[in-house]
């Protein structure tokens, strides 16, 4: 299927994952890795675009989520949650790896929330970044909604965590992400 963004977007505040550019990236599709890939990452749709070398910019194909085990991009890696093994869950796409060790990982889900304004009888599009934070421990994800939340998740760590939040509270407020990465690596 074709990629197309027909939103008339505002300030460059686009449906991409860090900018509206292909990069290179990898991918590992069908059980096969593929290198040096020009890619890009639609967060508002969750959909992973290919464009084929020598093609336009503004071509691109959206590459059958099924088939999509993970790729990185910009550094970072990216897993499709529905790849996994978990156990009661409804939740899928592409989620950022953020940390991992072998009792739990720290997934970021980047997504982008759409605002219309009205500029001059034009309608014009403004989108939001929107992150939801997760931990995957034991074939389960839960979503991180607080200090409490995490607290069950690792009972024995409940120290760590309240002097984490404690000694980082501004960062909590300027850097949700790398907040949350931190924590994690302590844990």
């Amino acid at each position: 299927m074709f990629h197309y963004n027909s939103f008339n977007i505002v300030n460059n505040q686009n449906i991409y994952y860090k900018q509206e550019k292909y990069t290179v990236g990898s991918v590992n599709y069908l059980n096969q890795k593929y290198f040096d890939l020009n890619i890009k990452y639609d967060a508002f749709n969750d959909e992973l675009i290919f464009k084929p070398n020598g093609e336009s910019e503004k071509t691109g194909i959206i590459l059958y989520k099924n088939n999509v085990e993970n790729f990185e991009l910009y550094d970072t890696k990216f897993i499709n949650i529905e790849k996994l093994e978990l156990e009661n869950t409804k939740i899928t796409g592409y989620f950022e790896e953020g940390f991992s060790n072998s009792e739990f990982k720290y997934l970021i889900k980047h997504g982008k929330i759409k605002k219309d304004v009205l500029s001059k009888s034009t309608l014009q599009n403004i989108f939001y970044e929107n992150e939801t934070y997760y931990v995957l421990k034991n074939k389960k994800i839960k979503k991180i909604s607080s200090k409490g939340t995490i607290k069950k998740l690792f009972p024995t760590k409940k120290e760590i965590i309240n002097s984490y939040f404690e000694d980082n509270f501004i960062l909590k407020k300027s850097n949700k992400l790398l907040f949350y990465k931190n924590l994690f690596k302590k844990i």
